[in-house]
């Protein structure tokens, strides 16, 4: 039980993270949401369920994959390569907020989605330690 409550509250948090980066980026910073073609709320929608989807991914390998004995080092360097792929994926099939493939934006959205997942994975693993310390504490109390 309390495996779940771990996981799927580092999933959550670490899903909500990277939807607001990506909302301070592009709603704030570039201001550049306002070129998507169809309704907001249609775009938001399909953005937190993205979002969700990555965070599970990324929640997955921070917590389940052994490169480091530490879970938001894994989750960081684990999201910051699924940002890599992700915006490759996202280049090649022309999902894009600019009308061209400018250089230089290409290379600041890149290494954006990098940080921006891998930082998605820091708290995923990070939240993840701090509920199973947490579980260790409450176990010890109980046991006063």
């Amino acid at each position: 039980m309390k495996w779940k409550k771990r996981y799927y509250g580092s999933w959550f948090v670490a899903s909500l993270v990277m939807f607001s980066l990506s909302y301070l980026w592009h709603g704030i910073f570039l201001n550049d949401i306002d070129k998507v073609n169809y309704p907001l709320a249609l775009y938001y929608g399909l953005a937190a369920f993205t979002y969700l989807c990555i965070g599970f991914i990324v929640t997955i390998l921070a917590t389940k994959v052994e490169f480091s004995s530490k879970k938001y080092v894994n989750g960081a360097i684990f999201g910051g390569v699924l940002g890599f792929f992700f915006y490759l994926i996202a280049f090649v099939l022309g999902i894009s907020f600019t009308n061209g493939n400018e250089m230089a934006h290409v290379a600041i959205d890149f290494m954006w989605q990098m940080v921006e997942t891998g930082f998605g994975g820091l708290i995923a693993g990070y939240m993840y330690e701090t509920y199973k310390e947490q579980a260790k504490i409450e176990a010890s109390n109980r046991d006063i």
